[in-house]
C-alpha cells in the first residue's frame, strides 16, 4: 500500500520531499500504523474523517521542536482508477500538517499510540488542514470515483449530493487538531494519552453536509499487560440520507472501548482483548436478510431504501480478540 520515497532537499537541514503513495498526513489516529494500536480497531471517528493513503508529493520538515508538513494529492485514493477525457479541473488536494513535537513521534509520518519503555515524559501537538475543489474527469468526478478509504462525508450512500447528476464539482474541506503525552510512572509503570477533535464539510450546489467528531484515549502499562479505554464521538447533520430517507439524524454517535493488550514479544507478538459499545449508533436492516451496524459497514446504508429496509438507532455492544503477529 505504500511506496513513496523522501529526497533531501538540497542546503536545508531537515527538510525532505516526499513522493508516491503514503498517508496522507492528517490525524494522529489516521497517521498511526496498524500494528502499533492499543486497540483491534480504529475508532468510529476515523470512520467520519478517513482520507487514508493517496498519490502526491508533500514537504516535511523540522526545526527543533517544530514539524511540519505540506503536500499536493489527487484525491481520488490509494490506487487511482484510470480516468479520461473530458476534464473540468479544480484544485487538487491540499493538506497542512504542523505543530509540536517533544521526540514523542519519530517524524510526522511515523505515529505510535504509545512507548513500551518510555525514559522520560513526552509531548506532541499538531493543527491539520485539508482542502479540495473537485474535479470533472470521464463521465464523474474525482471524490466519486474514490474506491477505498473513504469518509462519510464523501460516501455516496451517505452523501445524496455527490453523485447527483448532472455531476456538480463540490468542495470538501476539514480542520482539527491532535495531541498525546506519555511517560514513565515509579515502579516500571507507564501512562499514555490522545486527544482528537475534527471538524468537516462537503458542499456543491445541491446542497452541504458538515460533520464533526473527537476521541479521547489514555492507557497504563506494566509490561507485559497494558489497560486502555477510549471515548469517540460523531455529530452529525440532517443532511446524510439516501434514497430520501434520513440515515442519521443529528444526535452524536458515541463509542465507549475499554481494551486489555498482553504483550509477548512488544508490537510484534501481542494478543488484544477489546469491548466497544457502540451507543446511538444507526442500524440498516435488510428486510428479510439481515442487520449491518453503520460505522462497520457504512456502505450498507443502500438497504434502507423505501420497501427495502429501515434504520434505527441503537446500542450495540462489540467483543474483538486479536493475535498479531508482525514480522
Amino acid at each position: 500500500l505504500d511506496f513513496s520515497f523522501d529526497v533531501p532537499v538540497s542546503r536545508m537541514e531537515s527538510t525532505w520531499l516526499k513522493i508516491g503513495q503514503f498517508k496522507v498526513p492528517y490525524s494522529r489516529e489516521r497517521l498511526a500504523y496498524s500494528g502499533v494500536l492499543q486497540f483491534t480497531e480504529r475508532s468510529i471517528q476515523t470512520v467520519g474523517f478517513n482520507v487514508g493513503r493517496d498519490v502526491g508529493a508533500a514537504v516535511h520538515t523540522y526545526r527543533g521542536k517544530l514539524a511540519a508538513t505540506a503536500g499536493v494529492f489527487t484525491g481520488g485514493g490509494r490506487d487511482v482508477p484510470q480516468r479520461f477525457l473530458p476534464e473540468v479541473l479544480g484544485i487538487p488536494m491540499i493538506v497542512a500538517r504542523v505543530g509540536y513535537n517533544d521526540d514523542l513521534d519519530k517524524d510526522i509520518y511515523t505515529v505510535s499510540q504509545n512507548d513500551l519503555n518510555p525514559q522520560r515524559t513526552q509531548t506532541a501537538a499538531y493543527l491539520n488542514a485539508l482542502y479540495l475543489r473537485d474535479t470533472r474527469i470521464g463521465h464523474s468526478t474525482v471524490l466519486n470515483v474514490k474506491t477505498a478509504e473513504k469518509s462519510l462525508l464523501l460516501n455516496s450512500n451517505w452523501n445524496p449530493f455527490i453523485a447527483k447528476t448532472p455531476f456538480d464539482r463540490g468542495e470538501l474541506w476539514q480542520a482539527g487538531w491532535d495531541a498525546a503525552a506519555r511517560g514513565p510512572i515509579a515502579g516500571q509503570w507507564a501512562w499514555s494519552t490522545e486527544a482528537e477533535m475534527n471538524y468537516g464539510r462537503y458542499s456543491n450546489r445541491y446542497g452541504r453536509i458538515d460533520l464533526a467528531g473527537a476521541r479521547v484515549q489514555a492507557g497504563v502499562l506494566k509490561n507485559p499487560f497494558e489497560v486502555a479505554l477510549r471515548y469517540a464521538v460523531l455529530v452529525p447533520d440532517t443532511q446524510f440520507a439516501n434514497s430520501g430517507v434520513p440515515v442519521t439524524g443529528t444526535r452524536p454517535i458515541q463509542e465507549v472501548a475499554p481494551a486489555l493488550t498482553y504483550y509477548m514479544k512488544g508490537h510484534d507478538m501481542k494478543i488484544v482483548a477489546d469491548a466497544p459499545i457502540l451507543i446511538d449508533v444507526p442500524v440498516f436492516t435488510e428486510n428479510g436478510v439481515g442487520s449491518y451496524v453503520s460505522t462497520e459497514q457504512p456502505d450498507q446504508a443502500s438497504v434502507i431504501k423505501p420497501a427495502t429496509g429501515s434504520v434505527e438507532r441503537q446500542t450495540v455492544p462489540e467483543a474483538r480478540l486479536m493475535f498479531q503477529l508482525a514480522f
